[in-house]
């Protein structure tokens, strides 16, 4: 059995700050890597936290992610290596025009989501989210008051 490596004071917090939070795009600083990444929608928010959990070492994924490529175990471990040195080129510093910013905190990873707390540094108001999704639309309360779709409307 191999052992597993976690770092006793690996942290699974970040920070967000949102330049443009209608378009849901800004950047994310790890505490534990002190390093800022941009990202320009909520695919690249979403991997980036997820990418800094694989390498802080937790907290651990409770499965092994579904995909629909047969790469063999060594591909994807070089293409993430790849990734994460593409990823080193996009680090900027922070910057002075953030219309939002959130402290997040994944204290678990199950059920393929993400569980923890979100602060919302300006409001100074913390929440619990049990998924992404419920994290996201957390997240989108800083923006603009947006118009909603009608499905059932008339044209």
């Amino acid at each position: 059995m191999q052992a597993m490596s976690y770092r006793p004071y690996a942290s699974g917090s970040c920070t967000v700050s949102m330049q443009r939070p209608a378009e849901c795009s800004g950047t994310m600083t790890s505490r534990y890597f002190h390093k800022s990444i941009f990202f320009s929608n909520e695919w690249e928010l979403i991997e980036g936290i997820d990418s800094m959990l694989n390498q802080v070492g937790g907290p651990q994924e409770a499965f092994t992610p579904r995909n629909f490529l047969k790469a063999s175990r060594k591909n994807i471990k070089s293409r993430r290596a790849e990734e994460e040195m593409a990823a080193d080129t996009n680090i900027i510093p922070m910057q002075a025009e953030t219309k939002a910013t959130f402290v997040i905190d994944v204290q678990y990873r199950q059920h393929a989501s993400w569980q923890g707390t979100i602060t919302w540094a300006e409001k100074g108001e913390t929440r619990r989210f049990r998924s992404v999704l419920e994290m996201l639309r957390l997240m989108s309360e800083a923006q603009p008051e947006q118009e909603t779709v009608d499905w059932k409307g008339e044209e």
